[in-house]
């Protein structure tokens, strides 16, 4: 994976937006920051490793999901321009091994900041460990939430979700979208096969299309009951 060195100052383009700190922060921090191109696909982090430093999004989208013990993983949230990922953040101050991994999903330009300038910076910049704690606290929030609907949403419920999200039309091989849900892409083909007969998507291949909203938005209100909703049925992995 190439690396390259950005120093006082120097980036290539706009700084991106910042929903995680301030654009005043990511500069100072891109100014320390060694610099990654990274393909469709391959890792950021991963779990169970040495923190190496902060990971900031300058540009693309990566994945943050973590592995389970049948060898898959499942998808937690992404990452976009601007966005730090907490998990780097928190093992990087503690000096902990990471507990998730992190991938790229499109072409993303990622600047890592050495884990001993963030300590420095946490212990004697006021600023950043306000926006520093901030952001973990956000993030956990977050998970929770995530947490609370994995346990009281149907799987069903879950795909409708994300469709409705993420369409008209939506880009991913079942495959990708099983090991989002944390599911088998058996079952999620045959959701998707019997949403497709009732008219509320079309299949082609790595596309999705939602065909008609509002009924798949009453599908999913109709399937969020609960770990034993309707969309359980057509479960294959118990």
């Amino acid at each position: 994976m190439a690396r390259e060195k950005h120093r006082n100052g120097r980036t290539n383009g706009a700084l991106p937006s910042a929903p995680d700190f301030g654009r005043e922060e990511i500069a100072r921090l891109l100014e320390v920051a060694v610099r990654r191109r990274v393909e469709p696909g391959r890792p950021v982090l991963v779990e169970g490793q040495p923190a190496e430093g902060l990971v900031l999004v300058v540009s693309g989208r990566l994945a943050v999901h973590r592995p389970v013990p049948d060898g898959s993983s499942v998808f937690l949230y992404e990452l976009k321009s601007g966005q730090v990922c907490a998990a780097s953040l928190l093992a990087a101050l503690t000096g902990r091994r990471l507990p998730l991994s992190l991938s790229a999903r499109t072409v993303s330009d990622v600047a890592v900041v050495d884990a001993g300038v963030i300590r420095l910076r946490f212990e004697n910049d006021a600023s950043f460990r306000k926006a520093a704690l901030e952001l973990l606290a956000r993030r956990l929030e977050m998970l929770l939430l995530d947490l609370e609907q994995v346990t009281a949403w149907s799987r069903e419920a879950r795909l409708c979700d994300l469709l409705l999200a993420r369409g008209p039309v939506v880009r991913a091989s079942h495959r990708e979208l099983a090991r989002e849900l944390g599911c088998s892409r058996e079952w999620i083909s045959r959701l998707l096969g019997a949403l497709q007969a009732e008219g509320l998507v079309s299949c082609g291949y790595e596309r999705i299309e939602v065909r008609d909203a509002d009924r798949l938005a009453e599908r999913l209100a109709a399937s969020r009951t609960g770990p034993l909703g309707s969309g359980e049925s057509l479960r294959s992995d118990s």
